[in-house]
């Protein structure tokens, strides 16, 4: 199970100046990172199916974050791509 230990290590890790830190796929880890105010940036990739069943991408317990669309792409499969940053 994940705990907040992983958001102070990954604090830390952020604060060393390198290579970005990417999450693909879990929503566990996600939604630490956002609670500890670490995520900058969103990609959404939005599929052209609709699901009825799944896990919530979002809280409700967690507050409202502005973004800012910095680019946007469709791909030949209908996929979109959404590139958002986070306004601080």
């Amino acid at each position: 199970m994940l705990n907040s230990h992983i958001a102070e290590e990954l604090c830390k890790v952020k604060q060393d100046k390198g290579d970005a830190i990417v999450v693909f796929g879990s929503l566990t880890l996600s939604h630490l990172l956002r609670k500890a105010n670490l995520l900058d940036e969103y990609l959404f990739f939005v599929n052209p199916i609709l699901s009825v069943k799944g896990i919530s991408m979002f809280q409700a317990s967690e507050k409202q974050a502005n973004l800012k669309l910095l680019e946007n792409k469709l791909f030949a499969s209908g996929v979109v791509c959404l590139h958002y940053a986070v306004e601080k």
